[in-house]
């Protein structure tokens, strides 16, 4: 070969681009949250499922990851002082150990509260955000169910989409120990489908929850002395609709099912 000559340079060019490029990575972030919200399915489950011992056990961590006695105060140091300086009297002792206990409050359940705030997160996954009103605290769960999702005006019959989130509710149900009251209620006598009395409305009421309390017994074999039905008048009327809720032309909130789960008293 010549001293002058170069040795040839041979540029290879890759025709179309990258096949994961179009897709981005969404789908990741999508799996990512369902594999989360699974997670938390059955943590959930096995914290309903789990002895009083295990709840209270896990109650004590998250209100005590210091590992200080439950009641000790932070503000005060181990040599009796303050973070002022001065010493806490012996006088101020004996009142706080004097206090009776009707002046000290309740103390709430931590365990009970986290178990039903829980309960009620998992509310939004089994009637897909349909319920409303979802009120919580250390002894029960309340939440509303519109009537449109479970009965036609005027009718007693569980729709077959209602029978799939009772389905879903059941096993809820049976992880908690508690009692659960389900409250019909029914709406004004001309949405109902015909001139009805006050007495009559009552009944449709109480039917409805009757309904659901037997549905959940025969079909989803719930323990009977568990479910609570009654009925609720129009006097508890919710004048305006939640705004996650949107209501077909004609509906009304009023037609609902109030569930409210309450933790056994020990």
């Amino acid at each position: 070969m010549a001293k002058d000559d170069k040795a040839p340079i041979i540029i290879r060019k890759k025709k179309g681009g990258d096949a994961h490029g179009f897709h981005g990575g969404a789908w990741k972030v999508a799996y990512a949250d369902f594999v989360t919200a699974m997670m938390a399915f059955f943590l959930v489950m096995w914290l309903m499922g789990s002895d009083e011992e295990t709840k209270a056990s896990i109650s004590k961590y998250f209100n005590d990851p210091t590992g200080m006695e439950a009641g000790a105060s932070t503000s005060k140091m181990m040599n009796g002082r303050n973070p002022g300086g001065n010493l806490t009297s012996d006088e101020d002792v004996r009142a706080q150990n004097d206090m009776t206990a009707e002046d000290k409050p309740a103390p709430p359940s931590p365990v009970h509260l986290d178990e039903h705030k829980i309960l009620a997160s998992m509310l939004d996954l089994v009637f897909e955000g349909s319920a409303f009103s979802v009120d919580t605290d250390e002894l029960k769960v309340k939440f509303n169910v519109p009537g449109a999702v479970l009965f036609q005006p005027g009718s007693t019959n569980i729709s077959l989409q209602g029978r799939r989130y009772l389905a879903k509710l059941a096993s809820m149900i049976k992880d908690y120990s508690g009692t659960v009251s389900i409250a019909g209620h029914a709406d004004d006598p001309d949405r109902e489908g015909g001139n009805l009395s006050n007495e009559q409305l009552w009944q449709l009421s109480f039917n409805r929850a009757l309904a659901v309390r037997n549905y959940l017994v025969n079909s989803e074999k719930v323990k009977s002395n568990v479910l609570l039905p009654a009925a609720k008048g129009n006097s508890e009327k919710i004048t305006r609709a939640p705004a996650n809720i949107k209501l077909e032309q004609g509906e009304s909130i009023q037609r609902r099912v109030e569930f409210i789960f309450r933790h056994e008293r020990k």
